[in-house]
């Protein structure tokens, strides 16, 4: 997670990992008014949305062609 933060006219930045013990003594434990936080997305989610959505459009395309073949034949 990166949160950015104005300090003295002067943007800084803060990495940190929710993971660590560092984390309740980093000086952005406590966040701040106009503090930006950003949560990098994870990799393995990122990949698994993008494969449902190509699942969905796959199932939705077969169930229109199988619709449109059963009409034609009938």
């Amino acid at each position: 997670m990166l949160i950015i933060r104005e300090e003295a006219g002067e943007k800084m930045q803060y990495r940190v990992d929710l993971r660590s013990n560092k984390l309740l003594t980093s000086p952005v434990y406590y966040l701040q008014q106009n503090d930006v936080v950003y949560v990098e997305p994870n990799y393995a989610s990122v990949q698994s949305a993008s494969s449902n959505s190509n699942t969905t459009l796959f199932i939705s395309l077969t169930g229109l062609i199988i619709t449109i073949v059963s009409l034609l034949t009938r």
